[in-house]
């Protein structure tokens, strides 16, 4: 059997062409789609020792899916005529042969009769690769703390209202099912000030529950009630570690899953879901072990969720649907899948079509809020203007529930992602006055978010900043924007440094350098040309330090159209020893 090898990403065949061989995998993963009304259905991903492409060897049909290589793939390749000849004469190869046929039938009409959404689910949940990537959720919230446990250890308090520990025990024995899991009860419930305003009061809650819980090791703190006329449950979650990136499909102190008193067994697949989503794993082997178990349980709760009971009042239906969404989000984010942004998408809709603004403006606004996120990431994704306008508009709404004055923390992040869609959407339209809206939102949010308080995020904003004012002061050939914007990137270099952030800091340099280059050549002053080469120089060897060749190579563009705008720029560059300070930044713009 002669081998073959093939690169990420490398098409090894495609759904239609002549079935001329089979395939085993000698090293790699290979990944197999089929084509939908929609978007390409992923059938499985196949590891080392398993056999493909025999299908069409067997019927004589044309290839029944696409087959791509994830990463680097070997393979050995088995011809037409061998692969027959050994059916015939050896039973056991062809009986294992006929078994793995009818599971991957079965897996894939399963997948197909489902839609993109359960399939987009089951990629994440069986795609080795995910599994195989230490420390995201640790990179992405900036934590060090680490265990040598895999085990999500979850604690339930006992629920307020009649019969709460009975309850609180109901929902322990649903999750101490799930593998992985280790659940334990609160004797006591949570307590708080009742003349707190309730945003306030349930962060007050969640910052206590959040020191205990770090008291005892433990992961998650699941707490509620049992309000009048004691139908329903109202359940809601504290992870150990506080989630500050304000991601797709964050769960908040105030976000409410709401459960039948005495719900049915299907239910404890969206509890389940909802729990693990709202935990934030503190090391690699939890991030692991969620990895698994989250899309896991997505896919359980799906058919109920699409198909939630009739007796479900609407808020009922939209709490559920809006913590669905949530971990929907959540692994999305995880697995970087726009089909599950697509599908939280959905979710969000559905249940903003069970609210009303006037009867329920916070439950409605904080749906806005997190249809918004969603679609921001998909306008992203798609760089397509109308879905960003669109993210934009669903922003506003929420703006006019969510005030500073009653709710600053959802006000400023609102702020801040409105400020972030407008920039882009100015990039796609040159509307000059999304980029003024842009800077008032940016503003806007720093009246809440404040360097001593929160330095991370003041730094986004000031970078947001210094973005926006680039290019409007470039629209409107104004030096003082200009000059603005050169302020904005010092403010966010003092917080935001190459040894914690050295992509970030890389992309920042690069637009400060824009900014610079700019200014040389409006004022036509040297000194500014001799800063943009330094940045766009400092730019380019820390991309390439940290093998990002294609963003170097913007970099150095950039640092080349500074030297031929400046004669004895360069010379003056190689000859200088400084370094100016780090900075944090996306890097939008390739050209200065």
């Amino acid at each position: 059997m002669a081998t073959k090898k093939f690169k990420d990403g490398e098409i090894i065949f495609r759904e239609g062409d002549p079935s001329d061989s089979a395939f085993v995998i000698e090293s790699g993963v290979v990944e197999l789609t089929k084509a939908s009304d929609n978007e390409p259905v992923q059938l499985a991903f196949l590891n080392k020792g398993e056999m493909f492409g025999e299908m069409g060897i067997l019927d004589g049909s044309t290839r029944s899916a696409t087959a791509t290589a994830e990463g680097k793939v070997t393979l050995r390749v088995i011809d037409r005529e061998t692969f027959l000849d050994r059916l015939q004469n050896e039973p056991d190869m062809a009986l294992n042969v006929i078994n793995k046929l009818v599971e991957r039938l079965r897996h894939a009409d399963d997948l197909l009769a489902q839609g993109p959404a359960r399939a987009a689910v089951s990629q994440v949940r069986r795609d080795p690769a995910q599994a195989a990537k230490p420390g995201f959720f640790r990179r992405l919230l900036g934590m060090g703390a680490d265990t040598n446990s895999e085990t999500i250890e979850v604690w339930i308090a006992n629920l307020a209202g009649e019969g709460g520990d009975e309850r609180a025990k109901q929902l322990a024995a649903i999750l101490d099912k799930i593998k992985g899991l280790r659940v334990r009860l609160v004797k006591q419930g949570l307590e708080s000030d009742p003349s707190l305003p309730p945003d306030q009061r349930f962060r007050v809650l969640a910052e206590s529950a959040r020191q205990w819980l770090l008291k005892k090791q433990g992961d998650l703190l699941i707490w509620g009630e049992i309000p009048a006329p004691e139908t329903t449950l109202h359940l809601r979650f504290v992870s150990a570690a506080e989630d500050k990136t304000d991601r797709p499909g964050t769960f908040t102190p105030g976000t409410v899953l709401t459960l039948p008193v005495e719900f049915p067994p299907e239910f404890g697949n969206v509890l389940a879901a909802v729990a693990l989503a709202a935990t934030i794993p503190a090391n690699d082997e939890k991030t692991a072990a969620l990895t698994q178990l989250l899309p896991e349980a997505l896919e359980g709760a799906m058919p109920l969720v699409k198909d939630l009971p009739p007796e479900l009042v609407s808020r009922e239906r939209a709490a559920i649907q809006l913590c669905f969404g949530n971990a929907l989000a959540t692994v999305a984010v995880r697995g970087n899948s726009a089909e599950l942004y697509q599908v939280a998408a959905q979710t969000y809709r559905s249940a903003l079509d069970g609210l009303s603004r006037d009867a329920d403006p916070v439950e409605w606004a904080t749906l806005q809020k997190h249809l918004g996120s969603v679609l921001q990431v998909l306008a992203e994704k798609t760089n397509d203007p109308e879905t960003m306008g669109a993210a934009a508009n669903v922003f506003r709404l929420a703006l006019e529930v969510f005030t500073e004055q009653a709710h600053p923390f959802d006000w400023a992040s609102l702020q801040y992602r409105l400020g972030q869609v407008l920039y882009r959407l100015d990039l796609k339209t040159g509307d000059t006055g999304l980029l003024k809206e842009a800077l008032g939102s940016f503003q806007a949010a720093l009246h809440v978010f404040k360097r001593e308080e929160d330095p991370a995020r003041w730094a986004d904003i000031m970078n947001g900043i210094a973005q926006t004012a680039q290019v409007l002061g470039r629209e409107l050939r104004n030096v003082e924007i200009l000059e603005k914007a050169a302020e904005a990137c010092d403010g966010a270099l003092e917080v935001r440094t190459k040894d914690e952030y050295p992509l970030h800091y890389a992309a920042t340099q690069n637009n400060l350098g824009s900014a610079l280059f700019l200014l040389g050549r409006m004022t036509e002053q040297a000194g500014y040309y001799k800063e943009a080469a330094v940045a766009f120089q400092e730019a380019r060897d820390t991309y390439k330090e940290q093998g990002s060749d294609k963003m170097a190579a913007i970099a150095a563009r950039n640092l080349h159209h500074v030297e031929e705008a400046s004669p004895g720029v360069k010379a003056s560059i190689d000859a200088q020893n400084s370094r100016p300070p780090a900075w944090f930044e996306e890097g939008d713009d390739e050209k200065p």
